[in-house]
């Protein structure tokens, strides 16, 4: 699974996407759901 690096994204220098957006990114478990996708195929 590619980097998902939510931290550069949201970044305020540069962003793309509206404060509300990047709130919610922030929000999300981007980390626990690949580590959730590695436990389920098998690869600790």
């Amino acid at each position: 699974m590619p980097p998902f690096e939510t931290s550069n994204m949201v970044a305020k220098v540069k962003r793309l996407i509206r404060s509300k957006t990047a709130r919610a990114m922030l929000k999300w478990a981007h980390y626990r759901f690949k580590l959730t996708l590695r436990h389920k195929r098998g690869n600790n």
